[in-house]
């Protein structure tokens, strides 16, 4: 009865002690991580403390204060992450197993249980998480110390892997090299690790981000630390960069030990990978772009190729997936017609939204822009003379000279390639018309006398004019105005002269045959002619002669005199040179 009694007593004394709050040991954990998704070699952080790389496991170590250890398990755990960037599950942590004690990490090797969590793959995202781990654990030696005890234990975690911060909120910088000495860079690294890294710099064209025109890399930069650095606008042969709008990428590579570390200014996911102009329906002028998935937001920036200066920041653009549209809404000037804008589309990926940064930032795509065909085209207006009247006039009839006629149509043409393209497309045409950007060159001016040849076949100089603007402007057409003559009256009509290639004369004769009425042009030809000297360099761009008109002919003329008419005419030339293009 005694023995019975004593052991009721025992018992009830195990009852008592199951689930003291009071600790009998200490709980302590600390984080083992691999600086890999593979498991290599393993590196403790104790609490509070910050680790980089892929894969990290928690252990908890239960060393009792007075007896021994005989069991322990974990009964709850959970993670969380303290911005709530990325959301995680306590799963991630579930199924802690015992583990073998290494002094490496500062276990130790009697009395004590190692109980270490599954690999969590959280690492990719810098972050701070907060673990929480209760331990059940029972101390002995049974009968005499007996002790069942619940404690909880929680260790702040930072992942803190290699991210660079660019101190410029633009993704891009206009250069001046007449007003400015240098462009400066700057960035910050961010490293839970010391020790060094690489930065480098690229810088892009406007028109082409897949080729830097300039690319340096600095060894050796400390992280954590701050790096920085100006460019003086100078190009690898030592040439000083045209004034212009660029864009850059500033990116840093480490390794840790083994791993590469790397983090860029740009996004690493969003790609624009098209970019192009189009007229719609309703002749509104579209910048269109497409995302390789959608972004959190963004931006289209708008600048005159000449003199290469900011003229529209539009922001809150659409970012879905695939093609997006922005109404560009510039006034047409002389200076920067609608179709001589640049456009970029510089849109921020989601970062945290979608958790493709570990910086939980949005990045700006490194973006695919849009490049315009700037066309070069030199307008000839034919024969010429000086302010005394001296020179060629051309033809003479009922007092109109032709070269007052030819220097009145080169005006108006140019004026429909810089102000009026593209906006002579109607709906009958494809609503994606992509845009073209016109350069005009004058061979003469209005009161210049420079003929093309002298009265005894010798060149004269407005061939080596020619020749030079060749060079010079590198043009794809050359358009001459002319206007016909004869010793018949009745004769009227319009030809198009062509010498080497037929293409550019061609789509300017269709053009002119469907704008024409046969009242108004009872006769258009494409006349093929060998003799013609400014003709000539044909091999190096596509001319040709439009001759408008007889002058010879009253009707011929009054039409020639009429502006409705000069438009009619001008718009057609305009339009077959489209159509060349």
């Amino acid at each position: 009865m005694l023995r019975y009694s004593n052991g009721g007593v025992l018992i009830a004394l195990c009852l008592t002690l199951l689930f003291n709050a009071s600790a009998s040991a200490s709980v302590r954990m600390y984080a083992l991580w691999y600086p890999s998704t593979n498991f290599g070699q393993g590196a403790a952080v104790a609490n509070s403390g910050a680790t980089i790389g892929g894969q990290f496991a928690v252990r908890v170590v239960v060393q009792p204060n007075s007896g021994s250890i005989i069991t322990a398990s974990v009964i709850h755990q959970s993670i969380t992450e303290q911005t709530d960037t990325h959301p995680v599950s306590a799963r991630q942590l579930a199924e802690f197993e015992v583990a073998s004690p290494n002094p490496q990490y500062g276990d130790p090797t009697q009395n004590v249980i190692v109980l270490q969590s599954p690999f969590v793959n959280l690492a990719g995202h810098n972050g701070t998480y907060q673990i929480q781990v209760t331990v059940r654990y029972v101390t002995g030696p049974i009968p005499f110390h007996y002790g069942v005890y619940e404690e909880t234990a929680t260790m702040t975690l930072t992942m803190s892997n290699l991210v660079l911060v660019d101190s410029r909120e633009e993704p891009y910088f206009v250069w001046k090299p007449d007003e400015m000495t240098g462009v400066p860079f700057s960035a910050q690294l961010q490293h839970a690790q010391a020790g060094t890294c690489t930065v480098k710099v690229e810088i892009f064209r406007s028109e082409d981000n897949q080729n830097p025109i300039f690319a340096r890399q600095f060894d050796g930069v400390s992280r954590p630390g701050t790096w920085s650095w100006t460019w003086d606008g100078k190009l690898a042969d030592g040439v000083i960069a045209p004034r212009g709008v660029y864009t850059y990428r500033l990116s840093a590579l480490a390794y840790v030990p083994t791993l590469p570390d790397s983090d860029s200014n740009r996004s690493d996911s969003l790609r624009i990978t098209q970019t192009r102009l189009e007229v719609s329906e309703d002749r509104r002028l579209l910048f269109r772009y497409y995302l390789s998935e959608a972004g959190r937001d963004g931006s289209v920036l708008a600048f005159d190729p000449s003199p290469q200066e900011v003229i529209m920041w539009d922001v809150g653009v659409a970012t879905d997936a695939g093609w997006n549209s922005l109404e560009v809404d510039l006034p047409p000037t002389e200076e920067s017609p609608p179709g001589s804008i640049r456009y970029l589309a510089l849109t921020r990926d989601r970062g945290d939204a979608n958790g493709m940064d570990k910086a939980h930032r949005s990045r700006w795509a490194l973006p695919l822009n849009s490049t315009i065909p700037v066309v070069g085209v030199i307008i000839d207006a034919g024969h010429g003379q000086d302010p005394q009247g001296k020179g060629d006039p051309g033809a003479v009839h009922g007092g109109v000279k032709e070269a007052d006629v030819n220097w009145a149509y080169a005006w108006m043409l140019r004026s429909k390639f810089v102000q009026d393209h593209p906006f002579l497309t109607t709906p009958a045409w494809c609503n994606l018309f992509p845009l073209v950007a016109y350069k005009t060159y004058f061979l003469r001016n209005g009161n210049e006398h420079i003929p093309v040849t002298y009265p005894d076949g010798s060149e004269g100089p407005r061939m080596p004019r020619l020749r030079r603007f060749i060079k010079q402007y590198k043009p794809r057409m050359l358009v001459s105005l002319h206007c016909n003559a004869g010793t018949n009256p009745d004769v009227r009509g319009v030809e198009v002269l062509w010498r080497h290639n037929i293409d550019l004369a061609w789509c300017i004769c269709v053009r002119l045959f469907q704008s024409l009425t046969q009242q108004e042009a009872p006769r258009i030809e494409l006349i093929e002619r060998n003799d013609l000297r400014l003709l000539s360099l044909g091999d190096r761009m596509a001319s040709c002669i439009v001759e408008l008109g007889y002058l010879s002919n009253q009707q011929d003329r009054q039409q020639l005199l009429s502006s409705q008419y000069r438009h009619k005419q001008c718009g057609a030339i305009h339009i077959g040179c489209d159509d060349y293009n």
